[in-house]
């Protein structure tokens, strides 16, 4: 294969590696045990003035069931009021990987914000990670984030899920505001897809 067309074809080969389930202090895995969300401020960045959150939360369901309240996309528009709307643009299974890429529309304090999502699911490793898709124009600087769902260890036949995100919108917002909107937001999608994975 000619160097060109070998670079072309590395998009579709991306793979994801699946990080070590991250260590919770006592006072974590308390509220984990009551049915809260603990959420991880202040992890470090990929970008420089970047804000990356981690939430972790116990659900009492199957992984199948985490994975599947987790890729309906839809669900998400009623629980959330800053979201308009999602558009999957491709979505293709190829073995253990799923391929997605998904336009998401929202309004933020007045303000319009589109940006394009390109996911990446290994279901052997029960874990997804997605970027901004470079092929669209976007009105974030940076998006990156992932899932895992992983079995619990406080209760046999619950999962315990795992969600880390970095986002820079590239424009001037203060730090704690960011910081604010971003716990908030991931607090809100773990509790919507936690509510669906258990009905």
């Amino acid at each position: 294969m000619r160097p060109l067309l070998l670079l072309l074809a590395l998009p579709f080969l991306f793979a994801v590696s699946a990080p070590e389930s991250p260590s919770l202090s006592e006072k974590e895995e308390t509220r984990l045990a009551a049915g809260k969300v603990v959420v991880q401020p202040n992890q470090p960045p990929a970008r420089e003035g970047g804000v990356r959150t981690r939430a972790i939360a116990e659900v009492s369901a199957a992984p199948a069931k985490v994975w599947e309240a987790l890729l309906d996309f839809q669900a998400r528009v009623p629980e959330n009021k800053s979201l308009v709307k999602v558009e999957i643009y491709a979505d293709a299974w190829s073995g253990e990987q799923l391929d997605r890429k998904a336009r998401w529309d929202l309004s933020v304090f007045g303000t319009e914000i589109v940006f394009h999502n390109v996911y990446v699911l290994d279901r052997s490793q029960s874990y997804l990670e997605w970027n901004l898709d470079p092929e669209r124009e976007n009105d974030l600087e940076f998006s990156w984030g992932s899932y895992q769902v992983l079995p619990s260890p406080l209760h046999t036949g619950m999962s315990r899920l795992v969600y880390i995100s970095e986002t820079e919108s590239g424009r001037a917002i203060p730090k704690w505001l960011r910081k604010e909107l971003a716990e908030n937001s991931m607090e809100k999608l773990i509790s919507g897809i936690r509510k669906r994975a258990e009905d």
